[in-house]
Formats: structure tokens, C-alpha cells, sequence
């Protein structure tokens, strides 16, 4: 009951933060998610391209989408940054979001290639393990259980993603190294949580894919990453005593010490 009424603590709180600075939020929302209102756009042309039989515009169009997708991930970074401080109250500014922009650009590029790379490796194997592909003449049964494996695995990857980025930008060593590492941590201390913010979140794309579709150019990137903020800030906060008693600690240990040594000296 705890853990519900934590994510549910957590949601109230992203919904007040988004409402408070609810049109800049729009607007960030919107030129996030600009690159891929343009690669809609070229494969829309693509495909008229080739209906008219115009294979050079058609090649033209072909190579410029998969470019046009390149801000998208360092644009997310932007609205991390911004929501990142939405999350602790305070006020947001066009600075802030291209501020994140510049300063995560190679970063969220990283996190954005090492993502296509694990959800494909995973994707391709959920789809070589199906019963009706039958690989290495397996069974049908245990087939479907290792495609169930990596239907899990996938999963796990998807709930883990809700971290890296929000911890970059809370880490005094913003590492990309670092991040993940500690993503695995917060996920595997509070799975419970992790497991049900999932699930909030996936209602709330759900909800934006079908069937309004318009949240998703005005609000649902927005929200997520405010979610994703309070989440970690959340997550870090018995870390951060943690390491705020230790220092107290080792500072008093240090100051004894150093007592001590007066006192022999004297």
C-alpha cells in the first residue's frame, strides 16, 4: 500500500507541476517532438514520391529521415533539464531547456544508439523465437517460453529507461557510465515501485496513442519527464541522507582527530 500511495504521491505532484507552468510546458512539448512530426512528414512524401514514380525525390526524402531524427534524443534532454527543475518548484525558462540541449547533446545521443541497440537485439529475438518460426526445430512449448524470456527482458529494459536520463542531470558525476550503473541500482532496490510508475505511465501513453493522439504534440513528453524527475528525486532522497550522515560522520571522526592530536602535541 505504501508503494501505490508513493507512485500515486508522485503522479498528483507531476499533474500540479505540469499545470503550474502548463503552456511553456506545451511549448517545449511541441518542439520536442518536432523531429518526428518531420520524419512523419518524409515518409509521408516517400511514399507519395513513389506512387509518382519519382525515385530520386523519393531517395532524397529516404536519406533525409532517418537525419531529421537526430534531435529528437539531445530535444528530450532540453525538456529532462527543464522538467528537472519544474520537479524541485522552481521556475522554468527557454534557457534551461537549450541549456540541457547543448550540455546532454552527445549524451542523449548515446543513451538514445545504446537503446536501438538493446531493444533490437531483444525485438529480434522475441520475433526468431516464436512458436511459428520454430528456430533450431525446438518444441513449440519451450519456443514459447524463451520468446516469453525476452518479452520479459524487454519489458525490464522499457521500466529501467524511466531513470538514466533524470539521473545525469541529479549526479555530481554525470557519466552516461554512471547513470546506468545507477538506473540498475534504484530499479532493482524499489522494483515494486519501479514496476507500478511503469504501469501508470504506460496507461498515460496508452491513453495519448489511442485514442487521442493529440497529447502526445502538446502534453505526454512533458508529463513523462516531469514523472520521471520527481521519480528519481524521490528514489535518491534516503540515498542522499545516507551520504549526508556518513560525511557528518567522517567530519566528526576528522575533527576528533584532529583534537586528539592537539591535545598530544600540547
Amino acid at each position: 500500500m505504501q508503494t501505490i500511495s508513493e507512485v500515486l504521491r508522485i503522479a498528483w505532484q507531476s499533474i500540479k507541476a505540469l499545470w503550474e507552468d502548463l503552456l511553456i510546458l506545451m511549448l517545449m512539448n511541441l518542439v520536442t517532438i518536432a523531429p518526428v512530426i518531420l520524419t512523419l512528414f518524409f515518409i509521408y512524401e516517400i511514399a507519395a514520391s513513389l506512387d509518382a514514380g519519382n525515385l530520386t525525390l523519393a531517395g532524397i526524402f529516404a536519406a533525409l529521415t532517418p537525419i531529421s531524427l537526430i534531435p529528437l534524443p539531445p530535444a528530450m534532454a532540453g525538456l529532462w533539464s527543464a522538467a528537472n527543475r519544474v520537479a524541485d518548484d522552481l521556475a522554468i525558462h527557454w534557457s534551461d531547456y537549450f541549456e540541457g540541449f547543448r550540455r546532454y547533446f552527445w549524451k542523449s545521443l548515446g543513451l538514445a544508439l545504446l537503446n536501438i541497440l538493446v531493444l533490437t537485439i531483444l525485438l529480434v529475438n522475441v520475433w526468431f523465437y516464436a512458436p511459428s518460426n520454430n528456430p533450431f526445430n525446438l518444441d513449440s512449448g519451450i519456443s514459447l517460453i524463451i520468446q516469453m524470456f525476452f518479452l520479459l527482458l524487454t519489458a525490464f529494459w522499457l521500466v529501467y529507461q524511466m531513470y538514466p536520463m533524470a539521473l545525469i542531470l541529479e549526479q555530481e558525476d554525470q557519466r552516461l557510465r554512471i547513470a546506468l550503473r545507477n538506473a540498475g541500482g534504484l530499479l532493482l532496490t524499489r522494483p515494486g515501485f519501479s514496476i507500478l510508475l511503469a504501469l501508470a505511465l504506460g496507461i498515460v501513453i496508452a491513453i495519448s496513442t489511442y485514442p487521442l493522439v493529440v497529447p502526445w504534440f502538446l502534453l505526454t513528453l512533458s508529463f513523462i519527464a516531469v514523472v520521471c524527475n520527481k521519480a528519481v528525486k524521490h528514489l535518491l532522497i534516503p540515498h542522499r541522507e545516507r551520504a549526508a550522515q556518513e560525511a557528518e560522520l567522517e567530519k566528526s571522526a576528522q575533527e576528533e582527530g584532529e583534537s586528539t592530536g592537539e591535545e598530544q602535541s600540547e
